[in-house]
């Protein structure tokens, strides 16, 4: 399987793999390889935790361990995931793989 996205809880490379993590105090975010198409993506939705969102201003994907921010046509939800949130929050690193 191919890492699609790391997140770490400082930046110590450069590369897209890296991320910020915690963010707003409720998401971890990363950054893809490369950007996602946003073509037939889903109506706006507000996070909830355990959710996969990507924010396509900045190309980034987000796992929420918090409810997120109200629906907007920037943030797509692509899934859920069952986690214990307080797990998710205080990971040294998450890595999110594509499946075959």
């Amino acid at each position: 399987m191919t890492p699609l996205c790391q997140t770490t809880p400082s930046r110590q490379q450069d590369g897209p793999e890296t991320a910020h993590a915690p963010f707003h105090g409720t998401e971890r975010i990363g950054y893809p390889p490369r950007k996602l198409t946003t073509d037939g993506a889903p109506e706006p939705a507000a996070a909830k935790a355990g959710d996969i969102a990507y924010f396509a201003p900045w190309g980034n994907l987000a796992l929420f361990y918090r409810d997120g921010p109200s629906a907007s046509a920037d943030l797509l939800i692509l899934g859920h995931i069952d986690a214990d949130t307080d797990q998710l929050a205080k990971a040294r690193r998450i890595t999110i793989q594509t499946s075959p």
